[in-house]
C-alpha cells in the first residue's frame, strides 16, 4: 500500500504555497480553526446590517412623527395660551359685567323705592285733585242752584223757581208727591225715582205770563260731557212720565266738550254756560 507523500512545512511561505497548489484543504483549515460561529459572522453582520437599516428608516419615522407631534404640541401650546389669556379677559370683563349688574340692581333697587314714592305722592295729590273737583263741582252746582231763577228766569221766562230738595215749599211737596205716586203706580220703577231725584237740578217754575208751571230736569258740571246730556235726556223722559206739566231739559257748566251744543239743540236740551 503506498503511503501518502510527506509534507515538509518549513516557514510560513511554505504553507501560503501549500494552500495555494490545494484549495480545499484553503476551506479545511478555516473551518477547522474558525468554527462555525464565527464562519456565520458575515451573515449575521448582514442581518444585522439589514436590521440596522431597518431600525434607521423607523426611527426617521418616529423622527418625523416626533418633529411633527412638537410642532402640534407647539401649536396647541400656543392655542392654549391664546385661550388662558381669552379666559383672563372674559374672567376680568365677567367681573367687570357683574360690578356693573350690582350697580344697576342698587339703582334699580333705589329707582323703584323713588318709583313706589312718587307713586305713592301721586295718588295723594290725585286724590287731592280729587277731592278739590268734587268741592269744585259741590260749589259750582250750589252757585248754580243758588242763582237759578237770575240764570233761567229771563232766558226761558220762568219765575218762582221751587227745587225738588227744597222742605216747607207747597210746590216742592207736591212735585215729590207726584214722583212718589207715580212710581208706586209703576208708571216709573223705583230705580227710575232714585236717578230722578239724583238730578243735579229738578225744580218746578212758572211762566212770567201765563202761570203755567214748568218742571226742569238738568245736569251741573264743571266741563259738560255726552253722558250728562244723555242724563238729562233720560231723567227729562222720566219726569214727562210722572207729571203733566211740561218738562225742560237744561245743561249748565263752565264749559263743554266739542260739539256737545249741537248735539244738545238736536235733543232739544237747552245748554247754559255759567262762569265757575
Amino acid at each position: 500500500m503506498t503511503q501518502p507523500a510527506q509534507v515538509i512545512i518549513n516557514d510560513i511561505a511554505d504553507l501560503y504555497r501549500l494552500l495555494d497548489q490545494s484549495p480545499q484543504w484553503e476551506e479545511a483549515i478555516r473551518n477547522r480553526l474558525l468554527g462555525e460561529r464565527l464562519l456565520s459572522v458575515p451573515d449575521r453582520l448582514d442581518q444585522q446590517t439589514q436590521e440596522l437599516r431597518e431600525l434607521r428608516e423607523i426611527t426617521a419615522n418616529l423622527a418625523e412623527t416626533a418633529a411633527e407631534n412638537t410642532r402640534q404640541l407647539v401649536e396647541l401650546r400656543a392655542t392654549a395660551e391664546e385661550h388662558t389669556r381669552q379666559l383672563t379677559e372674559l374672567t376680568a370683563q365677567v367681573k367687570e359685567l357683574r360690578v356693573t349688574a350690582e350697580e344697576h340692581t342698587r339703582q334699580l333697587v333705589e329707582l323703584r323705592r323713588t318709583a313706589e314714592s312718587n307713586t305713592e305722592a301721586i295718588r295723594e295729590f290725585d286724590a287731592k285733585v280729587s277731592r278739590l273737583d268734587r268741592s269744585r263741582g259741590s260749589l259750582y252746582e250750589w252757585k248754580v242752584n243758588h242763582n237759578i231763577g237770575a240764570l233761567l228766569g229771563e232766558r226761558l221766562d220762568l219765575i218762582d223757581f221751587v227745587t225738588y230738595h227744597e222742605s216747607g215749599r207747597t210746590m216742592a211737596k207736591e212735585m215729590n208727591d207726584t214722583i212718589k205716586a207715580a212710581a208706586r203706580a209703576g208708571i216709573i220703577t223705583p230705580s227710575q225715582m232714585h236717578r230722578l231725584a239724583a238730578a243735579d237740578l229738578l225744580c218746578r217754575a212758572v211762566n212770567f205770563y201765563t202761570d203755567a208751571p214748568t218742571v226742569i230736569v238738568g245736569e251741573v258740571a264743571l266741563n259738560l260731557d255726552q253722558e250728562d246730556l244723555e242724563r238729562v235726556v233720560e231723567r227729562a223722559a222720566t219726569m214727562a212720565a210722572c207729571d203733566a206739566a211740561p218738562v225742560k231739559g237744561i245743561l249748565v257748566g263752565a264749559s263743554c266738550r266739542p260739539g256737545l251744543a249741537e248735539r244738545a239743540e238736536e235733543a232739544r236740551v237747552e245748554l247754559f254756560i255759567y262762569p265757575e
